[in-house]
């Protein structure tokens, strides 16, 4: 009988049993599916990004040339007779400062002879002036210009003559100017203030236009050929490019010498015509006047590599980020509000090795990763972490 009843309740309690635990799972399937949806959540760092007008600053380096460098030499042959005795390397000029000068005997005796033919000449054409009135006179009374034609005319008056002696006088004149231009050559002078790099010239040396005197390297100006990221010059205001003002943005040049620091100040001039050939960067020349300085410190020196950093001008209405925010240079993943991941395409102004300039799709407050990710797909949801913003300096 206990056998029978065991065959008969045993089976409908384990269905009861297997009723109830399904139930169980059903209620409890929603919760361990948002508990599994949390633990999945990938923690990631954001920053809260803010819309501003930012005025960026642009690092870079470059070394300094010459404005004006020149190698002198005289423009006419001689012997130098005297030379500057504080001529030496390193020495500073003034502009008409006297550097040598050549023995102007020659070119004087050349002078006096020519005026002597200036003399003769303008004698000669008196002369002829003088003939060609009583030619005019003596045309008259015989009736003038009945008795011939117009080249008879020209010749009874004495024409060709004048024209001659006119010429002839010219010619002298012009020897005489070009005799004391001569003469004044001898004494040669500094053509601009400089500083001496090399001296090639002594007492007793015969010169002519191909020796070369002097080395000499303007000191009211230098340049500074500074290379940048292409990608920075629409932040630069550059003349000739997108500006019609002479100077572009200014910019701070220093070097350093052992512990000291020769800071200067300078502006964009141009755009040099092609990319650096191993850095693939844009060349810009920068102007800095007055590079000795008036002070007793030490001077900007030519040759040297420098630090720049250039003033850009203001860009508007810009999202200044972090340079890790910016994907492969033109996309960023942002946290929505719901905690997905979402990628956002943007436009960049400027970047440089810790900051980006954004604009696109973006508004104040969004939130963008700047945390590495792995394999981001759109829509993941996420675990953000603020960190805190940095605006751009």
């Amino acid at each position: 009988m206990m056998k029978t009843i065991l065959k008969i309740v045993l089976p409908l309690l384990i269905i009861a049993v297997g009723l109830v635990g399904a139930a169980f799972v059903r209620q409890q399937k929603p919760t361990t599916k948002a508990k599994d949806t949390r633990d999945r959540a990938l923690p990631v760092e954001v920053i809260a990004i803010r819309q501003q007008d930012v005025t960026m600053r642009i690092a870079a380096t470059g070394h300094v040339v010459a404005a004006r460098e020149i190698r002198l030499a005289p423009e006419i042959n001689g012997r130098i007779i005297r030379v500057n005795p504080n001529l030496v390397p390193g020495t500073r000029l003034d502009k008409g400062a006297f550097i040598a000068r050549i023995d102007p005997r020659d070119y004087r005796i050349a002078l006096v002879q020519e005026q002597g033919r200036m003399q003769q000449a303008q004698l000669d054409y008196q002369l002829e002036t003088t003939r060609g009135q009583i030619a005019q006179k003596e045309w008259e009374l015989l009736g003038g210009g009945l008795q011939g034609g117009a080249e008879t005319s020209d010749l009874a008056l004495r024409k060709p003559q004048m024209a001659v002696a006119e010429q002839q006088k010219t010619t002298v004149e012009n020897s005489v100017a070009q005799a004391k231009l001569n003469l004044n050559r001898t004494e040669i002078r500094a053509p601009f203030a400089g500083i001496v790099l090399a001296k090639n010239v002594d007492v007793g040396q015969y010169v002519n236009p191909t020796t070369p005197l002097l080395h000499l390297m303007g000191t009211d100006e230098l340049w500074v050929d500074v290379s940048v990221p292409v990608g920075q010059l629409r932040a630069i205001d550059i003349p000739g490019v997108n500006t019609t003002a002479e100077e572009g943005s200014t910019a701070t040049i220093a070097q350093r010498v052992g512990d000291q620091t020769i800071s200067r100040q300078g502006a964009v001039i141009r755009l040099q015509g092609a990319l650096d050939a191993k850095s693939r960067t844009a060349r810009l020349l920068l102007s800095v006047p007055d590079p000795f300085g008036s002070d007793a410190g030490l001077p900007l020196l030519a040759g040297a590599y420098v630090q720049v950093e250039i003033q850009g001008h203001p860009l508007r209405d810009v999202f200044p980020v972090p340079r890790e925010a910016l994907q492969e240079g033109r996309f960023v993943w942002r946290a929505t509000a719901d905690n997905l991941l979402e990628r956002t395409d943007v436009t960049v102004l400027f970047s440089d090795r810790d900051t980006a300039v954004l604009q696109g799709e973006l508004q104040d407050g969004d939130r963008l990763i700047v945390s590495p990710l792995a394999f981001p797909v759109s829509g993941m949801h996420v675990a953000p972490q603020e960190r805190q913003t940095a605006d751009v300096p």
